[in-house]
């Protein structure tokens, strides 16, 4: 009888552990949605947005989403700054009057891209860059003829000079520049250019360094640069064949076709580098991590599954209280949309 219980006991031992093991690495090894109980605008029924939005988070757990909207109750053109405490919760909402922006004829606020730095955030078009402390805002115009599309390109702030790269354009046979700015008289001169021939896709700071990641299309490799004394320092190397082809890109003054991968790059935190990539023989999105000291890889599914279906236009990897956040906004997601996905 003792032996039959014993031996009872140690199955259900054996069955417990079963399971914890083969569920347990699928949660350790999952980015998973969660559901934001709040509204990333406000409930204003006078508010109509202009175009979708743009966001950037700082290192205190912020989210700050920005938006051009028009208030009919003001009757006037505005931007929507939204300051949202990821842990808490909390929003706050700032109005700006678009008086202060640079504008288009018929889309209201031009749609650019944003960083934040030691409690400010940047925004930046084709002209210049705008400064937003609270409620304040100062414009930094560009003093030089800006030679392609910056409204859309990403740039940081970096030792007191921002560093700028074009909205991703593949040019057959040119190099392409990354530029160094820096404020002098209340505007922005370019000190530093360095030119490449990868494409660069984009740029992040963290801890003080800044990388840049790059589409080599001749031997289809992307790779990680690391802006050193204002010259770059290939970090790591990726061989793009591994990823699933989302297309072909093919130059109006060339035969040529390249593919067009799916690869995103996301970050870099304690020396590992984060990016979204598709698998071949699949349409769904993985977060894979390269630990840059010992090369090993790592991937981390998404749940719900985020397919192919729609490209992504922004994405964003953060830690905060031993927690990862990932953002992520589709192409197809409506303007008042972001998805937040978090691994514990």
């Amino acid at each position: 009888m003792k032996k039959t219980f014993l031996f009872l006991v140690g199955l259900v031992l054996v069955g417990i552990l079963f399971f914890y093991f083969i569920f347990k690495t699928p949660l350790n090894n999952t980015y998973k949605k969660i559901d934001v109980q709040f509204p990333i605008y406000p409930e204003n029924k006078n508010i109509v947005y202009l175009n979708k939005g743009n966001f950037t988070a700082d290192e205190n757990g912020y989210l700050y989403y920005v938006t051009p909207i028009f208030n009919s109750e003001k009757n006037k053109e505005q931007l929507l700054v939204s300051k949202l405490n990821i842990l808490s919760k909390n929003i706050d909402y700032i109005y700006l009057d678009t008086k202060t922006f640079e504008t288009t004829e018929n889309h209201g606020i031009i749609l650019g891209s944003l960083t934040f730095d030691n409690n400010i955030l940047y925004y930046k078009g084709s002209k210049g860059i705008w400064k937003i402390e609270n409620n304040k805002v100062e414009f930094l115009p560009f003093l030089n003829k800006i030679e392609f599309d910056y409204a859309n390109g990403g740039f940081v702030y970096f030792k007191n000079s921002f560093w700028i790269i074009s909205k991703p354009i593949y040019r057959i046979g040119k190099k392409y520049g990354i530029y160094k700015y820096t404020k002098k008289n209340d505007v922005l001169i370019s000190e530093k250019t360095i030119k490449i021939e990868d494409v660069p896709l984009n740029i992040i700071k963290n801890n003080d360094e800044v990388y840049i990641f790059c589409h080599d299309i001749y031997s289809e490799k992307y790779n990680l640069y690391q802006i050193k004394n204002d010259s770059l320092k290939k970090i790591y190397s990726i061989d793009g064949k591994r990823f699933n082809s989302s297309g072909w890109f093919k130059s109006n003054d060339s035969d040529k076709k390249y593919h067009w991968f799916s690869l995103k790059f996301i970050s870099v935190l304690d020396n590992k580098m984060y990016i979204l990539g598709i698998l071949k023989d699949s349409n769904e999105y993985k977060l894979f991590e390269i630990n840059l000291n010992t090369k090993k890889e790592k991937s981390y599914n998404i749940l719900p599954p985020l397919n192919s279906t729609f490209p992504t236009t922004q994405y964003l990897l953060k830690r905060y209280n031993n927690k990862s956040y990932l953002f992520i906004k589709n192409q197809d997601d409506p303007p008042n949309s972001i998805k937040i996905y978090i691994k514990k």
